[in-house]
């Protein structure tokens, strides 16, 4: 956040830059061999000038470019705030993903182990004959559909994670463990 004030800041300082006196200093020299002469007859040049230039007055120009440097130091930290506002909505909601899908895996692993006894009961059921051999079909089924539910689900739990990961733009260890007090229920 500081560089991007900063380099803002400095461009205010720049613009006063302009009011302050500017000097320019430069050399040359030429060394040769004159026009119709012999080559023992070097030829030397040398020129130097200092030019010295001091704004006095430049009609408001130099606040009116002020006014706008500080009017961008402003904006560039608006934008800054905007942009770490969007960041963290970005990992809140992440983080409610993650929440949302672990839920939901924990639903589906309740309804796995339900189905499971679904077809114990249904197996012991034909066994004593109080059922047909369909039941015990239609459980299997049943259980297929809470495995294969299941998988999508962990699935799920796992992109959320790695969404939330690159949200923080660091990884997280392995064991992490998400609170479900976040957000506070609404009244």
């Amino acid at each position: 956040r500081s560089s991007v004030s900063g380099s803002a800041a400095a461009e205010v300082d720049l613009v006063d830059v302009d009011g302050r006196p500017l000097v320019t200093a430069s050399a040359t020299y030429d060394a040769g061999v004159r026009g119709g002469g012999a080559l023992t007859e070097p030829d030397h040049n040398l020129a130097a000038s200092v030019t010295g230039s001091w704004r006095i007055w430049d009609f408001g120009k130099r606040a009116a470019r002020r006014a706008a440097a500080r009017a961008g130091v402003t904006v560039s930290q608006v934008a800054l705030t905007q942009t770490e506002r969007a960041l963290l909505q970005q990992v809140e909601l992440a983080y409610a993903q993650v929440l949302g899908t672990g839920a939901q895996a924990q639903v589906q692993t309740a309804t796995l182990v339900a189905e499971q006894r679904h077809l114990a009961d249904a197996e012991q059921l034909v066994i004593a004959g109080t059922r047909t051999a369909i039941d015990v079909a239609q459980a299997r089924a049943r259980l297929a559909s809470a495995r294969v539910a299941q998988l999508q689900a962990d699935n799920a739990v796992a992109l959320a994670r790695a969404a939330l990961e690159r949200a923080l733009g660091a990884a997280l260890p392995p064991a992490t463990t998400f609170p479900t007090g976040w957000p506070p229920a609404l009244a």
